[in-house]
Order: structure tokens, then sequence, then C-alpha cells
């Protein structure tokens, strides 16, 4: 494999964590909550404008494709709130922050979320299967992902990974309080 694609690794690892640490609500009964993308504080990395990279299919478990937040109690039980919901459809929120985030730490505007026109030059796809996303009655967010980078030569150029996040308290302080 290319020297590209460690940085492209380097970069989807941070980009995922990053995912975690932003999250807003606004006001009222039902608390509503977003993903936030990275402040733009300068790439990581430059590997080059021309750069350009496909995110997605990202799948998710059927129980968080619903509006309603999860935290999870135990290892086999989970507890949706009523009124602590996602203000936007999950699994399409995440692609597109994952990919402003990316496009923040490259330093490209070339990263497009899937589905892509056929036409769109994609010289590296991500593929993630998410199997945790949620905070747990102490607060801390879990996020669990077998990711795979795929290059335009797809046996040539694939690397699979699982990775597992644990972050203290950003994503959900909020959602787990009350």
């Amino acid at each position: 494999m290319k020297r590209k694609p460690f940085y492209v690794v380097t970069t989807i690892l941070l980009a995922l964590s990053f995912i975690l640490g932003g999250c807003s609500a606004t006001t009222g009964t039902s608390k509503f909550y977003v993903l936030n993308p990275l402040s733009n504080s300068g790439p990581v990395m430059e590997l080059g404008k021309d750069l350009s990279i496909g995110v997605g299919p990202i799948k998710f478990p059927g129980y968080l494709t619903q509006p309603q937040i999860v935290t999870r109690v135990s290892a086999n039980e989970i507890k949706i709130s009523e009124f602590k919901r996602w203000a936007v459809y999950l699994p399409d929120h995440f692609s597109q922050i994952l990919a402003d985030n990316l496009s923040t730490l490259l330093s490209t505007e070339r990263i497009y979320v899937f589905p892509w026109k056929k036409s769109t030059p994609i010289q590296y796809q991500v593929l993630i299967d998410i199997s945790h996303f949620e905070a747990g009655v102490d607060g801390e967010v879990q996020l669990t992902a077998k990711w795979e980078i795929m290059g335009e030569n797809d046996k040539d150029d694939t690397l699979i990974k699982k990775s597992n996040y644990n972050h203290g308290k950003l994503l959900l302080s909020a959602i787990s309080k009350g």
C-alpha cells in the first residue's frame, strides 16, 4: 500500500474520535441533539488538493436508526429516551459530520458522502460498520466500528480495522443527566 493511505487512516481515526466531541441541544419539553463538526482550526496534514475520498456507506444497527437517544444501561440492556432525540436522522448526519471532519483535517474539499455520482473520481472509499454508538449511564460515550479503506484498486489497496473509542462525557453529557 502506498504511503498516502497511512495518513488517510490516521485522519479517519481522528475524524471518528472528534465526532464524539460535539453535541448540542435545543430547549423545550423534548430535547433535540445534533453532532457538531470540528472547528476549522487548520489541517492536521495536507495530502494535496487533488485527493478525493468517498465516505460510506456507513451501516448502523437498527436501534440507532430511530430518533430517540439510546443509553446503554448494561452489556445487554439499553434505555430509549422519549424526550431526548436526534434532531436529524443519525446515519445521514454522522456521515456528513465525518466528511466535514475529514475535509477539515485533510485540507481538501474533495470529500464525498455516499451515494455519489458514478462520474465522481474517488481515490479512496471509507466504509464503516458501526456496532455501538451510545452513552453509558455514567455519560461516557462508546463508539465501536469496523472500518475499511479501499483504494482505486480494491484488492491491492484495502485496509480493514476495528476501532473502539470511549470518550468521557463530551458528546452526550446532557443526555445521561435527568
